[in-house]
C-alpha cells in the first residue's frame, strides 16, 4: 500500500492515527515535530504526509509542506488542526498553492480520517478495522469489566462488594459543578476521580486499569471533549462516554453525528437536573443507576467554565 508520514505532537493522537492507517496495511512513519518530519521526508519518499499546523520546533506544518513540495511535488498532503486558523481564507489559499488536497479540522472521527486518506490517495474506500484488531503489540487494548448489577433504589452502594457501576472519571473545569458531581457520585457508592483538564484524564487513565465511565464537558482547556473521546475510544474501547455542555452547538445534528461516530453513549445538555444526570449515566451504562439516586446540588460561587450555562437546574 502507501507510505504515509504523520506529524503530530500529541502522542496519543499520533499513535491512534498510526494504528488506524496500519490497519489498512499502509506503511506509517510518525514524527512529533515538523522538524523531525522534514528530516524523515528528506531521507525517504512518502506518498502522503498528514501534519498538524502547529507543532513544537523551528518550523510549523505549513513550512514543512512548502519544503517537501519543492523537493517532491507529487507528494500528497493533508493538513489538520484544532485551531480556527484552518478556516482563514489566506491559510486555505496558501495550503492549496502547495498542493494540500484536504484540510481536516480537529477533532475528527476515525471515519473522517479514513475518507480523507482514501480520497487523497485515490484508493477505494475500505471498512475501518476495529481498534482491537488494529492495536499494535506495544499498545494493549484495555477493556472495561463486564456490566454488574445496579445500585439499590436508595442510591446507596449494594451490600455485596463488587456490584454496581464501580468507577467514574469526570472532566469539568467549573469548580463548583465538578465538586457537586463528585459528591453525588461518591454518595452513590461509586469511586470517582475529578479532573479539570484533559491532560489529567489521560494521565490518570495511563496510570490505572481504566474506568467504567468517562463524563466530560465538551469545552475545556487544552483539548475539547470530542478529541478526548477519540483518544479514549481508541485506547479503552469498552469505556462508556457521556458528554455534557451548555453550548447551543451541542444540540446540532452534525455534533450528534460526530459524537455518535466516536462512540459517545449519551449527551447531557446543561443545565441539567439530578434525574437527567442519572438518566444519562444509566443510558451509557445500562443497569447502573436509578431515579432515586442522590441528587446533585451546586453550592458556592461558580467557577470559570467556558460553557454559557454551567450549572444545574
Amino acid at each position: 500500500m502507501s507510505r504515509i508520514l504523520v506529524v503530530e505532537d500529541q502522542k496519543v493522537l499520533r499513535r491512534a492515527i498510526r494504528t488506524l492507517l496500519e490497519g489498512f496495511e499502509h506503511t506509517v512513519v510518525i514524527a512529533p515535530t515538523a522538524d523531525d518530519g522534514l528530516r524523515e521526508a528528506l531521507e525517504s519518499r512518502f506518498d502522503l504526509i498528514i501534519t498538524d499546523v502547529f507543532t513544537p520546533g523551528s518550523i510549523d506544518g505549513l513550512k514543512l509542506l512548502v519544503r517537501v513540495y519543492s523537493e517532491a511535488p507529487r507528494t500528497k498532503f493533508i493538513l489538520m488542526s484544532g485551531s480556527a486558523i484552518i478556516d482563514d481564507p489566506e491559510t486555505i489559499e496558501a495550503a492549496r498553492r502547495i498542493g494540500v488536497e484536504h484540510i481536516l479540522p480537529k477533532p475528527f472521527s476515525p471515519d473522517e480520517l479514513n475518507h480523507a486518506v482514501h480520497e487523497v490517495l485515490g484508493l477505494p474506500l475500505r471498512e475501518l478495522p476495529s481498534f482491537e484488531e488494529a492495536a499494535p503489540a506495544d499498545e494493549p487494548v484495555r477493556r472495561r469489566p463486564p456490566p454488574r448489577p445496579s445500585m439499590d433504589a436508595s442510591g446507596a452502594p449494594p451490600e455485596q462488594e463488587g456490584k454496581g457501576l464501580e468507577s467514574i472519571i469526570v472532566l469539568e473545569d467549573n469548580d463548583a459543578l465538578r465538586t457537586a458531581i463528585g459528591k453525588a457520585i461518591g454518595a452513590a457508592g461509586i469511586e470517582v476521580l475529578l479532573c479539570s483538564d484533559a491532560t489529567e484524564v489521560l494521565d490518570a487513565l495511563e496510570q490505572s486499569d481504566g474506568f467504567d465511565l468517562l463524563i466530560s464537558d465538551v469545552f475545556v482547556p487544552g483539548m475539547d471533549g470530542l478529541e478526548l473521546s477519540m483518544r479514549v475510544r481508541h485506547r479503552y474501547p469498552d469505556m462508556a462516554i457521556v458528554l455534557m455542555s451548555g453550548s447551543s452547538s451541542f444540540r446540532a445534528p452534525d455534533f450528534r453525528e460526530k459524537a455518535h461516530a466516536l462512540g459517545v453513549c449519551a449527551l447531557l445538555p446543561k443545565p441539567f437536573s439530578s434525574e437527567e444526570f442519572w438518566a444519562a449515566v444509566t443510558a451509557a451504562c445500562p443497569g447502573s443507576g436509578d431515579d432515586e439516586t442522590d441528587g446533585i446540588e451546586s453550592s458556592g460561587e461558580s467557577g470559570t467554565g467556558s460553557d454559557p450555562d454551567d450549572g444545574i437546574r
